[in-house]
């Protein structure tokens, strides 16, 4: 089994945008491309990851980060009424991802820092063999 590899999280870019329902936005955060081995029979098995955390369904005030610099929004974990709908394809799967904290910073260069307190939940589909806190900071292009 994989104990993914969180030291090779690098956080790209985030892209913040209407839902189709038009009340609720949805968030695309990138990440680094790298492969995670995994050692099977004494061969080793490479699985790329190269897919963004997807979440939607959660409420902000505005699908436009400049509505929002300087603004802090928690949100309950999943399956609590208010939680955001997060998730990330790793080895055949979406693996939930736990989103509590969102922190807006200023505008800066036509972006906006965000801070991200996350917990991720690999072990749910199997993906790895640990579940891991990540917090961290990425640019959304205003």
């Amino acid at each position: 089994m994989i104990i993914f590899p969180t030291d090779k999280l690098v956080p790209l870019k985030a892209n913040l945008f209407e839902s189709h329902l038009k009340t609720q936005p949805n968030l695309e955060i990138h990440f680094e491309t790298f492969t995670v081995d995994e050692e099977f029979e004494g061969n080793v098995i490479p699985h790329l990851f190269d897919a963004p955390i997807r979440a939607e369904f959660f409420h902000l005030p505005s699908a436009n980060v400049r509505d929002l610099q300087g603004q802090i929004f928690d949100f309950p974990l999943n399956p609590n009424e208010g939680f955001i709908d997060a998730s990330i394809y790793f080895r055949g799967a979406h693996n939930p991802i736990d989103i509590s904290r969102i922190e807006f910073g200023v505008l800066s260069q036509n972006h906006v820092p965000m801070r991200v307190t996350s917990r991720w939940i690999m072990t749910f589909e199997g993906a790895a063999s640990n579940d891991f806190d990540f917090d961290f900071t990425v640019s959304v292009q205003a």
